[in-house]
């Protein structure tokens, strides 16, 4: 049995619920504190994982090893930082609506870089993948049209646009480095996930405040949505793997109609039309592009 289309499912489950986990449990806590939490409980885990599982941890007293790491994490790791920084200029300059139908840029971004950098066609099944994913994407984000949204000035939309492309095409670029140093120079991707977290903690740790701890001990239910975002990044090294950086946006989008659902669950509202149709057509839009790779 695959039980990578079951780990597909249960990243895309923790993608819709991450967001209210957060909102719950994070308030008071800083966010670049919390990505380096985020990126130690991480680091915890794949050093636990390979422990139990008997499997060869690399000798880091060596300095080949070293420079080994550094060579295929490091990069990444410092494009999903500045990804994530970018990203926050998104959220804070647009509406929520534009801002979730832009991110699925990606989608788009990581086939372009894949066939431009390194001539990894798409298949027609996987092309009509991708057309239904981003048409879901636009779809589940729709608006109500009863609503008018109040948005910021033309100039600050602009710019939370651009950052918001901007991170689309980051977070494209390093899950293709990712995949390159996965699939091409045959690094475990338990390991690789460590590696990542390590370097991207390197990179915040400037940024970290000294009081993160004192927030910590007043906010301790902040290590539930840290444990599960870091449990995903293991589980989405291993999809990137498996299937590529594509599959894994197709989580993403249906993390996002999961979480529309489960809102509308808890504010004991009717979940949209939109979000109704636009679940089964992710799931098939996922199937069509995992199953049909290129020969």
């Amino acid at each position: 049995m695959d039980w990578s289309y079951a780990l597909m499912g249960l990243i895309s489950v923790q993608a819709g619920l991450q967001p209210i986990l957060v909102k719950r449990y994070t308030q008071g806590v800083d966010k670049s504190g919390l990505v380096f939490l985020e990126n130690a409980v991480k680091i915890g885990l794949c050093v636990g994982q390979m422990l139990l599982s008997g499997g060869e941890v690399p000798d880091f007293t060596s300095s080949a090893e070293w420079w080994t790491s550094l060579s295929l994490a490091a990069l990444p790791a410092a494009v999903y930082a500045l990804g994530g920084w970018v990203k926050l200029v998104g959220y804070r300059a647009t509406d929520g609506v534009t801002f979730n139908t832009l991110i699925q840029l990606k989608l788009v971004f990581s086939s372009v870089l894949g066939w431009a950098l390194f001539s990894r066609g798409q298949t027609p099944q996987q092309l009509l993948a991708l057309g239904i994913v981003v048409a879901t994407a636009v779809l589940v984000t729709l608006p109500d049209g009863s609503v008018r949204q109040k948005g910021p000035s033309d100039r600050s939309k602009w710019t939370g646009v651009v950052a918001t492309v901007a991170s689309s095409a980051l977070s494209a670029f390093a899950a293709v480095l990712c995949q390159v140093a996965l699939q091409d120079h045959a690094r475990g991707s338990i390991l690789y996930s460590a590696e990542l977290a390590f370097w991207g903690s390197v990179f915040l740790l400037p940024s970290v405040p000294a009081g993160i701890a004192a927030q910590m001990r007043r906010h301790p239910r902040c290590v539930l949505p840290l444990t599960a975002q870091a449990a995903a990044g293991i589980a989405i090294g291993f999809v990137i793997r498996r299937h590529g950086s594509v599959a894994h946006g197709f989580c993403t989008v249906l993390g996002v109609a999961t979480s529309a659902v489960v809102e509308s669950v808890m504010h004991r509202r009717r979940p949209k039309v939109v979000h109704l149709v636009g679940i089964p057509l992710v799931v098939l839009s996922t199937y069509l592009y995992t199953s049909n790779p290129p020969v």
